[in-house]
């Protein structure tokens, strides 16, 4: 797997905005679309202790803010694998995974569930998946993971990401990331970092830095794979509490 940016597109508008995405691709930059790709997400939360009638406590609430959040991923792409996190803890497990934690009930409760369904991309050098994420009934914008197939290499290619970003967004698109980015600009503004969401000009203008540490992810290796991914979308989800 090559070296990716997962990013969401805050304000698109479901359809609309994966339909000029598709055009962009194919029509004007002579793409191919690879056909459907979707993810579900779900959050589990950790049972806590029992409440004073003695039946545990599931829900959201003063009591139940330090329980812990389990958070898997099923992707279309890698259909016997899952994804998990716990914390900042990302492993990757066979399918059955699931069924043992809702066997667990006395432990682990669902909470939310997600839906990303989009289409992926074949463009030259790069694979794109794009997708419209909606929690419930809320849209949520439309998540994006953008991949250099010939680096593996964790840290390289920021750059060639960020300018692929720059031709599929509109100037005005509103984009965030799983982490702050960083100006690396010298000047006044040297270092700063900036938390929210950030339009898709302001990205390439100012040559934001596409980084994450990944460090508590306790991901192992020196080569890029789908843990960084996954680390990536989980901890966009939770920057901008999509979950």
């Amino acid at each position: 797997m090559g070296v990716s940016c997962v990013f969401r597109w805050a304000d698109a508008v479901g359809s609309p905005s994966l339909n000029l995405i598709n055009d962009l691709i194919i029509k004007q930059l002579h793409g191919t679309n690879l056909g459907r790709w979707n993810a579900l997400c779900k959050l589990y939360r950790e049972v806590s202790l029992p409440t004073d009638a003695g039946q545990p406590n599931t829900t959201e609430g003063p009591s139940n803010k330090g329980s812990k959040v389990l958070l898997l991923l099923t992707d279309s792409l890698q259909p016997a694998k899952q994804h998990a996190m716990i914390d900042d803890a990302v492993v990757q497990t066979d399918r059955e995974f699931e069924s043992v934690i809702q066997k667990l009930k006395n432990l682990w409760v669902l909470r939310q569930t997600s839906h990303i369904d989009g289409h992926h991309y074949d463009l030259g050098d790069f694979t794109i998946r794009a997708g419209h994420m909606v929690v419930g009934t809320s849209n949520k914008g439309v998540i994006f993971e953008v991949e250099y197939k010939p680096s593996s290499a964790i840290h390289g290619a920021q750059a060639l990401l960020a300018e692929l970003i720059g031709i599929l967004m509109p100037p005005e698109a509103q984009l965030s990331f799983a982490q702050p980015l960083r100006n690396p600009t010298p000047s006044a503004e040297m270092g700063i970092r900036t938390p929210g969401l950030i339009p898709t000009s302001q990205l390439i203008h100012h040559r934001y830095l596409l980084e994450t540490n990944y460090g508590p992810a306790g991901i192992t290796g020196s080569n890029y794979n789908s843990l960084h991914s996954t680390y990536q979308l989980f901890s966009l989800f939770r920057k901008d509490s999509l979950l």
